[in-house]
C-alpha cells in the first residue's frame, strides 16, 4: 500500500480520493471482515460520510453492502438489514432529493457530462475514447503478469472468509472503475482497491506454508518497489513534471505546471470577476480571482445537459473544439452569452483541432491569442467583435443539424446506405474528409430529421478539386421541396463557403459536384447545415433568461 504511486499522487492532492479510500477500507474491515466490530450506528455514520465524500460513493458503499448480505447468516439477516441498510438507504435517498430540490436534476453534471453516454449505450455518437480501458493503463505500471498473479492470490485467500468477502468487494468497484475511467492521471478510482489487494494478498501469503510464504512476501514486496519506479517514469512523461525530491527548487513552473504559464500571462491583464472559460477550473480561478466557465460540461450544468450531440464525447465530458472557422458551436455560444473575455486552452488540444496550428484567431473570429506555451495552456482574449446577439436572441445557440450524430439515413450516387455505414461512408458529416470521383457527376443525400428545423446557414471547408467542377447543394423539407440552394465553383484552390440558406424550415441535404473533365477528384472536408432543433430551442429558452422581442 505504501508503495502504491496511485496513492502517492493523490496523498498530495487537495481533492477527496484518499480520505474517501480510508472511509471505503475501514467500511470494508467493519461490515464483511468483521461484523459486529462496533455498533451498527457506527458502520452507519461510517457509511454516511462515503455517501455524502463523494457523489459515487453510494455505489461504493452498495459494492461493500451487496457482498455484506451476500456473506451474512440468517442470525445476522435482521441485524444487517434493519440497522444497516435501511439507515444507509435512508441517508442516500435523502441525499439526493436535497440535490434534486436544489440543482433540478437527479443526476450530476460530471455524470451527465463524462459517464452517461456509456450508459446510455448511443452508438451514433462520436466518442473519444482512450487508447487502452481504465484498468489495462495500470498494467503498465504492475505488468501483465500482475493479472494472473493477483488471480492466483484471490484463489488461494478465497479459502477464508476474510480473502472471499475481500476479493468480492475488489471486483465490484474494479467492475465500476473500469466502466467509469477518469481522464485525469494516477487511477484515482482505483486507490481503494490498494488496500483491499494488499489483504488479498496478505491472506494468500499466511495461508503458505513458512518458506514459500517468505519467498512471496519478498516477492510482493520487490513488485510493489518495481512498479512504484515504474509509476515514477510514466508520471514525468505524462506529467512532465519532475519529482519533488530531485528538483527541489523547481519553483512554481514545476509545482504549478501547466498552467503556470496562463497565470503569468493574465496575471497583469485581468481584474478580479472577470470571466473566462478554462476546463481546468481551479487553478486561475483560484489565484486570480476569476470566474470560470469549465466548457466540458464538468462543473456547468447547462452545458451538461445540452440535447447536442454534434460534439465528442470523452471520459472528460463533452468536447468541443475550438477552431479558427467561422462557426460558433453550441458551448461556445453560452460562453458569448456570459460574455466571457478570456479563454484558456491546453496548446495540444488546439493544435489538434486546427491541423497542427496555434491559429491567431478562435471561435468565429471572437478571440486572438496573446501568448501560449506548447506544453501547457494557450491564452485568447476577447477581439471588438460584438456578441450582443447572444444575450438577446435564443436563435443564435445553434447545432450542427446535419451532424453524423443525427443522420436517419444516407445514400451514395441514388444507392441507400446501411445505417452502420453512414459514419464510415459519409465522413464529410463528421468534420472529415470525403473524396468523390465524379464520371462526370457524384452525389450525396441525407435526411438529418424527422421533421422540418430550423435552419440558417451552410457552411463547407476545404473543398477542393483537382479539375474546374461545380458544386451544389440543395435543403429540402419533409414534403420533398427545396426550401434553399447554394451553388459554387469548385477548383484546386482550397475554399472555405459560408453562406446563409434561410431561415428555411428542412430536414434533407442534397450534395452534388458535376466536372466535365474526366478523371476528376473532389476532397470536402466538412459539411455543416447549421440552424437550431426544437428540443435546442426549448431547452434554451427553459434554461437562460432573455429580454422580451
Amino acid at each position: 500500500v505504501a508503495m502504491a504511486g496511485p496513492l502517492a499522487v493523490w496523498s498530495c492532492s487537495s481533492l477527496e480520493a484518499v480520505p474517501f479510500a480510508l472511509v471505503v477500507t475501514a467500511l470494508v474491515w467493519l461490515l464483511v471482515v468483521e461484523p459486529g466490530l462496533v455498533p451498527p450506528a457506527a458502520v452507519v455514520l461510517l457509511a454516511s460520510v462515503a455517501v455524502l465524500q463523494r457523489i459515487d460513493g453510494f455505489v461504493y458503499v452498495g459494492c461493500v453492502l451487496l457482498v455484506a448480505i451476500a456473506a451474512s447468516d440468517g442470525a445476522s439477516d435482521w441485524r444487517l438489514g434493519k440497522q444497516i441498510v435501511l439507515p444507509i438507504v435512508l441517508v442516500t435517498v435523502a441525499y439526493h432529493l436535497a440535490r434534486f430540490a436544489y440543482f433540478g436534476s437527479l443526476l450530476p453534471a460530471p455524470l451527465e457530462s463524462k459517464v452517461l453516454y456509456k450508459l446510455m449505450g448511443q452508438q451514433q455518437v462520436l466518442v473519444k475514447a482512450p487508447t487502452h480501458g481504465y484498468l489495462v493503463q495500470i498494467l503498465r505500471v504492475y505488468g501483465v503478469a500482475a493479472v494472473p498473479a493477483l488471480a492466483m492470490a484471490m484463489i488461494a485467500a478465497a479459502r477464508s472468509r476474510v480473502g472471499l468477502t475481500t476479493a468480492g468487494v475488489f471486483v465490484l468497484i474494479a467492475i465500476y472503475a473500469e466502466v467509469v475511467g477518469d481522464w485525469m492521471f494516477g487511477w484515482r478510482f482505483l486507490i481503494p482497491l490498494a488496500p483491499l489487494a494488499a489483504v488479498i494478498v496478505g491472506v494468500a501469503v499466511s495461508r503458505a506454508g513458512r518458506p514459500i510464504a517468505i519467498a512471496a512476501a519478498v516477492v510482493a514486496v520487490a513488485w510493489s518497489g518495481i512498479a512504484a519506479s515504474r509509476f515514477i517514469d510514466v508520471y514525468r512523461e505524462l506529467e512532465r513534471r519532475p519529482i519533488w525530491w530531485t528538483h527541489p527548487n523547481g519553483g512554481l513552473h514545476a509545482w504549478l505546471a501547466p498552467t503556470y504559464t496562463a497565470v503569468e500571462i493574465l496575471r497583469p491583464l485581468v481584474k478580479p470577476g472577470d470571466r473566462i472559460a478554462d476546463n481546468q477550473a481551479g487553478l486561475l480561478p483560484f489565484l486570480l480571482d476569476l470566474e470560470n466557465i469549465d466548457d466540458l460540461g464538468i462543473c456547468s450544468r447547462f452545458l451538461a445537459r445540452l440535447p447536442t450531440t454534434d460534439v465528442y464525447f470523452t471520459e472528460v465530458g463533452r468536447y468541443t473544439p475550438a477552431t479558427d472557422d467561422p462557426v460558433v458551436r453550441t458551448a461556445q455560444a453560452y460562453e458569448l452569452y456570459h460574455d466571457i473575455q478570456w479563454l484558456v486552452i491546453p496548446s495540444d488540444l488546439v493544435m489538434k483541432a486546427n491541423d497542427g496550428r496555434l491559429p491567431e484567431r478562435l471561435i468565429g473570429g471572437y478571440f486572438k491569442k496573446i501568448g501560449a506555451d506548447s506544453h501547457g495552456d494557450a491564452v485568447y482574449s476577447r477581439t471588438e467583435r460584438s456578441s450582443s446577439r447572444y444575450r438577446t436572441d435564443p436563435r443564435s445557440f445553434q447545432e450542427n443539424l446535419a451532424h453524423y450524430s443525427r443522420l436517419r439515413e444516407g445514400a451514395i450516387n441514388g444507392r441507400p446506405l446501411a445505417h452502420a455505414a453512414l459514419g464510415p461512408r459519409l465522413p464529410c458529416f463528421r468534420e472529415k474528409k470525403i473524396t468523390l470521383h465524379p464520371k462526370p457527376e457524384s452525389s450525396l443525400s441525407v435526411r438529418f430529421a424527422d421533421h422540418d428545423e430550423y435552419v440558417e446557414r451552410l457552411y463547407i471547408d476545404r473543398a477542393a478539386a483537382s479539375q474546374a467542377c461545380h458544386l451544389e447543394i440543395a435543403l429540402k423539407d419533409v414534403h420533398g421541396r427545396e426550401v434553399a440552394r447554394t451553388e459554387a465553383a469548385l477548383s484546386r484552390t482550397v475554399q472555405r463557403f459560408d453562406v446563409s440558406a434561410g431561415p428555411a424550415q428542412a430536414s434533407r441535404l442534397d450534395l452534388r459536384v458535376t466536372c466535365a473533365e474526366p478523371n476528376a477528384r473532389v476532397d470536402i472536408a466538412d459539411v455543416r447545415v447549421l440552424g437550431q432543433s426544437r428540443e435546442l430551442g426549448a431547452y434554451v429558452r427553459r434554461m437562460l433568461p432573455f429580454p422580451a422581442p
